[in-house]
C-alpha cells in the first residue's frame, strides 16, 4: 500500500510537471503569436486579415505624420493683421525712445519665437493620436492570446506601460527639440528668406 501510494504521487507529481511545462510553452507560443502579429500589424504585411474598410496600424500611424500632422500645423489660425501690428509693436518697443533705422534682429526673434512655440501643441497632439493607435494594435493582438485571461491581463498591462514610459520620453523630447529651436535661430541657413551665399 505505501509503495502504490508512492507510485501515485510520483505519477501525479510527474503529470503535474508535464502539465506545467507544456503550458508554460503553450504561454511561450502565445507571446510569440502576440509579437509576429503586433509586427504584421504595425509593418502592413499582415496578408491574412486585412482590413478593407478603413485604415489601421501601421498605414493609420503613416497618415497621422503625413496627413495629420501637416494639417493640425496648417490648421493653426495665422492672422496677417495681427502679426504685422505685433512685429510694429516688437519694433517700436525695441527701440524704445531711440528711432531706429534698421528693422531691429530682437523684434524679428520676438516675432518667430512666438511662432515656433505655437508648434509644441500639434506635436504632442499628433504622438498622443500615435499612442493611441499603438494601444488599439496592442489590444487588437492581445485577442489572439484571450485563451489564456491573465497572460493576456498582464502582457496587455506591461506593454501598454512601456509604451505610455516611451511616450513621455517622446514627448520629453519634443519638448527639448523644440525648446532648441526657440534658443537659437540660424538665419544663416540657406531656407532662410534673407540668406546671402
Amino acid at each position: 500500500m505505501c509503495s502504490f501510494g508512492r507510485i501515485n504521487r510520483n505519477e501525479y507529481i510527474e503529470d503535474i510537471q508535464t502539465a506545467y511545462y507544456e503550458n508554460v510553452s503553450e504561454g511561450i507560443r502565445m507571446i510569440q503569436h502576440f509579437a509576429i502579429g503586433f509586427e504584421k500589424i504595425l509593418e502592413g504585411s499582415r496578408s491574412d486579415d486585412v482590413n478593407t474598410a478603413e485604415l489601421s496600424g501601421g498605414a493609420k500611424i503613416n497618415c497621422l505624420f503625413h496627413e495629420r500632422f501637416p494639417y493640425e500645423i496648417v490648421k493653426m489660425e495665422f492672422d496677417e493683421i495681427e502679426l504685422r501690428r505685433e512685429i510694429a509693436i516688437a519694433i517700436v518697443n525695441i527701440h524704445g525712445v531711440r528711432i531706429g533705422l534698421f528693422t531691429p534682429d530682437l523684434a524679428f526673434d520676438a516675432i518667430v519665437k512666438k511662432q515656433i512655440a505655437r508648434l509644441r501643441e500639434p506635436c504632442m497632439k499628433i504622438v498622443d493620436l500615435v499612442v493611441n493607435e499603438l494601444s488599439n494594435i496592442i489590444h487588437t493582438c492581445a485577442d489572439s492570446i484571450s485563451r489564456f485571461p491573465r497572460l493576456r491581463e498582464v502582457v496587455e498591462r506591461l506593454i501598454t506601460s512601456h509604451v505610455g514610459k516611451r511616450e513621455m520620453a517622446c514627448k520629453d523630447q519634443l519638448s527639448v527639440y523644440i525648446d532648441c529651436q526657440l534658443s537659437y535661430m540660424n538665419t544663416n541657413h540657406e531656407d532662410f528668406i534673407g540668406f546671402a551665399k
